[in-house]
């Protein structure tokens, strides 16, 4: 992702402080965890970053902890969480 995106949007969009956390959390969650953390932390940032794009106050953001409460929820949820991911795709 640290170097996908940037490529795509023509901006730095992950500092190597969040890559290296998800690195962790991904030893930590696993690597089935690891699709839900993903998904989880970018659907917990996405209104932080709606509201930037409305106020026009494109500015950085922390997504640390978003990853941190996406990894917590994989942890406690895992189960449940690809139970209801896979109820979406039927």
């Amino acid at each position: 992702l640290h170097l996908i995106v940037p490529r795509l949007l023509n901006t730095p969009a992950l500092g190597w402080g969040d890559v290296k956390l998800l690195a962790v959390l991904g030893l930590w969650v696993g690597a089935s965890g690891l699709p839900l953390l993903l998904l989880l932390a970018t659907l917990a940032a996405t209104p932080r970053s709606l509201w930037g794009i409305i106020n026009r106050k494109r500015a950085a953001f922390a997504f640390g902890p978003y990853l941190v409460l996406a990894a917590w929820l994989v942890l406690l949820f895992k189960p449940t969480l690809w139970l209801l991911l896979y109820s979406f795709t039927r």
